[in-house]
């Protein structure tokens, strides 16, 4: 699992995520990119979650 951070002073927010950042940004068309936005953001949520466990010492 990664979990990313900003490197420094950034102006986005988006930075944060970069695989959101990347999925907007990409060449796809609108449905594609949406998808690939909701996989992203997926995946981020499943890494807050994941680390919350961790945190609470309930890691299997």
């Amino acid at each position: 699992m990664q979990i990313y951070g900003p490197c420094g002073i950034t102006e986005s927010k988006i930075a944060f995520f970069p695989g959101i950042g990347e999925a907007m940004s990409g060449r796809m068309n609108e449905e594609e990119r949406e998808a690939t936005i909701r996989h992203e953001m997926w995946r981020v949520a499943r890494g807050i979650q994941r680390a919350a466990i961790a945190l609470r010492g309930e890691l299997r």
